[in-house]
């Protein structure tokens, strides 16, 4: 199929939706977010060692998207292969995959692959600049009004270039517009030797790139006291990316030359706003070359384009560190852009008969799946009696009122709310002695039985009968009662084997037939 064909019968799948929100009525904003636009970001990180010798000892770093996003991005899928060693997370959401490596022999790579479902919007702001009022003392936000390296926001001329760019004007909103201009009538777009080396250095020398722009825009706003930050990522406009020169041979769009950053500034009781001060207007005139601002990138993200966040701050996606002994390593990054959903939050359903169905929980809006951790959701582990009982509560909330008096389930224990909540509702019972037994494995037989006490279920049209399930066996009206609804099958021996432990695929299987 040709290039481009896959890439307009692709863009034909794209679900589009439109939401609506304002924020307080004072202020007179509303934010749209239309046009939802799902994509997977790739990252592919291939660490080789090209030396002669082996490498030993290696520790890998590599940047993850923050925690907290922008209102123009949400992360519905995380896909780390392989799982990292540790996760890190410092207190302002960034995040960081270390990986560690024992050896790697000479000529041997490995290749690190990150995958994030991402639902990205279009954004306007229709402010009335007349409600604006200044932001109010927020310890959070003293971190978006001090100087770094490469913000020098307390150096003399910045704090210049800032006073004169708002002359008198008070409203923070309005300040924050005129620095814009300024910042961008200032500024050429040049990948020389003054790339890259901070706010004052674009002001000084008034060249650089997109980087450049950004620290300049957030130390000046910062110089006057509006609350500012960078942020990182790709900037991708579908109307010049979806091109050959872009498109790989898989139908990703390449984003290793889209990386770019941009600009979000704070005002009070509206939040943070987005700009991106690096696009210009030029026209020739007689001769003679003019420039003038485009608005469309102060305070808006228009439909024809999206940014694809991923971290705050001056750390950029491919900001990859590595420490190793013996040979040096060599590290390749690519970037990627997939239409749709292309990744699994869980490394052991991809491929696995039970991918659908536990995909298909993991989408339910009131439902948390959650794996056991390092990237797994233990599709072939046996289902215990806590775990049972803890997702059913979650699919219509948690009691917390409930106690638990079974004598083996304590306060401190993990599933202690959840337990208690399925015994005060009468959809779980102990043993004989009082016990719970929460740990124990969960039968197919009792799966059924609490399946047809949570969701009250009556016989359906088909009927069943299996070889080793009477009429006297504790279980057996639960049995047919879901058998004839085709939520749970036997054997092609015509048995049900309702001793044998449930695993936790075999679960989402059930519980996706019985919520479908």
């Amino acid at each position: 199929m040709p290039k481009k064909l896959l890439i307009l019968l692709i863009l034909g799948l794209i679900l589009l939706m439109s939401v609506s929100t304002s924020a307080s009525a004072a202020v007179n904003v509303s934010i749209n977010y239309n046009s939802e636009w799902v994509y997977t970001l790739n990252h592919e990180i291939e660490v080789s060692n090209n030396g002669r010798i082996a490498a030993y000892d290696i520790t890998i770093t590599v940047p993850l998207m923050d925690e907290l996003t922008p209102d123009y991005i949400d992360l519905q899928i995380e896909q780390l292969t392989p799982w990292p060693s540790k996760i890190s997370v410092d207190k302002y959401g960034h995040r960081e995959a270390v990986y560690y490596i024992d050896s790697l022999a000479a000529g041997q790579s490995i290749t690190i692959i990150q995958k994030h479902v991402i639902s990205t919007y279009s954004i306007s702001y229709n402010i009335d600049a007349s409600t604006i009022k200044i932001s109010k003392a927020d310890f959070i936000l003293d971190k978006y009004l001090e100087p770094e390296t490469g913000i020098e926001s307390n150096n003399e001329q910045i704090i210049s270039f800032a006073a004169s760019a708002v002359g008198s004007e008070t409203n923070p909103y309005l300040m924050a517009k005129k620095i814009f201009s300024a910042v961008n009538l200032h500024m050429t777009y040049a990948d020389d030797e003054n790339a890259n080396k901070g706010a004052l250095n674009a002001l000084l020398n008034g060249r650089g790139v997109c980087e450049d722009y950004s620290e300049l825009l957030v130390a000046s706003l910062r110089a006057v006291g509006i609350p500012a930050r960078q942020l990182s990522g790709y900037l991708f406009m579908p109307s010049e990316h979806l091109t050959d020169d872009y498109i790989d041979d898989y139908g990703r769009v390449e984003l290793n030359t889209l990386r770019h950053t941009w600009v979000e500034f704070y005002i009070e009781d509206i939040g943070w706003i987005v700009c991106d001060p690096t696009f210009t207007y030029t026209f020739t005139m007689d001769g003679q070359t003019g420039r003038f601002i485009d608005w469309d990138y102060f305070a808006a993200i228009p439909s024809e384009r999206r940014y694809i966040f991923y971290r705050e701050g001056q750390v950029l996606p491919d900001t990859i560190s590595f420490s190793a002994s013996g040979s040096n390593l060599d590290i390749d990054f690519i970037a990627s852009l997939r239409f749709g959903s292309d990744a699994v939050p869980f490394n052991d359903i991809e491929g696995h008969w039970a991918e659908d169905s536990v995909m298909y929980l993991y989408n339910l809006p009131n439902l948390t799946i959650n794996g056991i951790g390092d990237g797994l959701y233990g599709v072939n582990d046996q289902l215990t009696r806590a775990q049972l009982v803890t997702m059913l509560a979650r699919i219509e909330g948690v009691d917390n009122s409930s106690s638990s008096t079974f004598t083996d389930v304590s306060t401190s224990h993990w599933a202690y709310d959840s337990i208690g909540a399925a015994q005060s509702a009468g959809w779980v019972k102990g043993y004989p002695d009082g016990s719970f037994r929460p740990d124990n494995p969960v039968t197919r037989a009792e799966l059924v039985q609490v399946f047809e006490n949570y969701f009250k279920l009556s016989a359906g049209s088909s009927q069943y009968s299996f070889i080793d399930i009477d009429d006297n066996y504790w279980a057996a009206n639960a049995i047919n009662i879901l058998a004839s609804q085709g939520v749970c099958k036997g054997y092609q021996d015509g048995s049900f084997r309702p001793d044998n432990y449930v695993t936790r695929g075999e679960f989402a299987a059930m519980l996706a037939r019985v919520l479908q």
